[in-house]
């Protein structure tokens, strides 16, 4: 189970991450709430960073007090953030965050599509850039949501924060220009790349989407159709608070560090810590 840990994620596991996403708070015996989310990993990574960035680390206050009074101000609205630069690293291998979890190189393709890349070779005098591609501008951003007040895949009428998606991918030849990018909100556009829908943008900006066999999706297709959660497996290690599971990265780590010798001082939630009861 251990070894399992160091595969490369899939599709499949990306798209349970999907399916197992969740929300929930418990009272606490002093009166204090606990809350508990559940995200795949290239949502939660962006929201950890944020979450970093706002921390005001005071003398004689704990990090992690700081870093909840950081979350409170996020999601009310009262701390202004610029948006967390998440770095992937994708190579032979897989693809990985910096420090941070394996993701599926669907997932890091969908990154791709609204974030800046650069290609690295390893040679012998060290890596060279052969490639650098930037991020749409804020320009072509601000149009795409002056054209189009909602997310372009049919039938969904999401609002808000979008990606910027490219139609053509970079890697097919397509360019970071408006004829070549679509407003998707993020469900479907990871929907996208996960499932490998084929995407067409018409001159009148209609977005036509088809499944990978070339069938047009021609109805609004509700997203529980587009996640089918992988059943359980009898043999799951579970935690004993809220169900987890085991944290295998923190596993790993702790291995790592006996074989080494060396002692490690996780900082508070790294190993999925529960709260205190």
């Amino acid at each position: 189970r251990l070894v399992g840990a160091l595969r490369r994620v899939s599709a499949g596991d990306a798209v349970g991450q999907l399916a197992g996403r969740g929300f929930g708070w418990c009272s606490e015996a002093d009166g204090s709430v606990s809350i508990t989310v559940r995200l795949p990993a290239d949502l939660a990574m962006p929201v950890i960073a944020a979450v970093q960035q706002a921390t005001v680390v005071e003398r004689g206050v704990p990090r992690s007090r700081s870093a909840a009074d950081a979350f409170v101000e996020l999601i009310t609205g009262r701390a202004e953030v610029p948006r967390p630069e998440i770095v992937v690293h994708v190579d032979g291998a897989g693809a990985r965050f910096d420090d941070g979890p394996p993701v599926a190189v669907e997932i890091a393709e969908c990154l791709a599509c609204d974030g800046s890349v650069t290609t690295l070779s390893d040679t012998r005098d060290g890596p060279v850039v052969r490639d650098r591609r930037r991020a749409p501008s804020p320009r072509q951003r601000r149009w795409l949501a002056q054209r189009h007040d909602t997310c372009q895949f049919i039938g969904c009428d999401h609002t808000g924060s979008f990606d910027a998606h490219h139609v053509v991918a970079h890697a097919k030849g397509g360019k970071t220009g408006i004829s070549n990018l679509a407003r998707l909100c993020w469900f479907h556009h990871r929907i996208v790349h996960l499932h490998g829908l084929l995407l067409t943008l018409h001159g009148d900006r209609r977005l036509e989407v088809c499944f990978p066999d070339g069938t047009p999706v021609d109805r609004d297709i509700a997203p529980a159709e587009f996640l089918v959660a992988r059943p359980e497996h009898p043999d799951r290690i579970g935690g004993s608070w809220y169900g987890d599971d085991l944290d295998l990265d923190c596993a790993l780590a702790a291995l790592q560090s006996n074989v080494a010798g060396v002692t490690r001082s996780f900082p508070a939630g790294k190993c999925g810590t529960p709260p205190p009861h």
